[in-house]
């Protein structure tokens, strides 16, 4: 069937009265997905070691395996036992070598002190960071 300008004008005008109606049934709206949230709610030393890197007062990269030990209540950083607690949220790490502390929050972030001074700092569980992966 050939369509017409006549026929075609005749349909249009015919379309334009139609009303068309809403759903008749309720409408459910599905959440936002949060495709990160269990990473964001991660806390540090729940799986065990936890591998930390950041740059020092020269600005060089360092990588640090922090290491639960004695039943739990320290974390090893090389032979030396520093003390954990938690402040606000964040895990922090102190009593170390040099007067380095960390300050690891939930989902891998945080900072380390050192000197006075703030730096900040990424952390994982395992795998472990390496340094020579940095250096690419």
């Amino acid at each position: 069937m050939r369509v017409t300008p006549i026929l075609a004008a005749a349909a249009a005008t015919l379309l334009a009265g139609c009303e068309v109606a809403p759903p008749s049934a309720p409408v459910a709206v599905l959440p936002e997905p949060q495709p990160f949230a269990a990473e964001y709610r991660e806390t540090p030393f729940s799986r065990g070691i936890v591998s930390v890197v950041s740059a020092d007062p020269d600005g060089e990269m360092g990588a640090y395996r922090l290491l639960p030990c004695r039943q739990g209540t320290a974390v090893c950083l090389g032979h030396s036992a520093g003390t954990i607690s938690t402040a606000g949220g964040t895990y922090v790490v102190g009593g170390l070598p040099h007067g380095r502390s960390f300050h690891l929050d939930h989902g891998g972030g945080g900072f380390m002190t050192l000197g006075g001074a703030q730096y900040p700092v990424a952390w994982e569980h395992f795998p472990e960071i390496e340094l020579h992966a940095l250096r690419r």
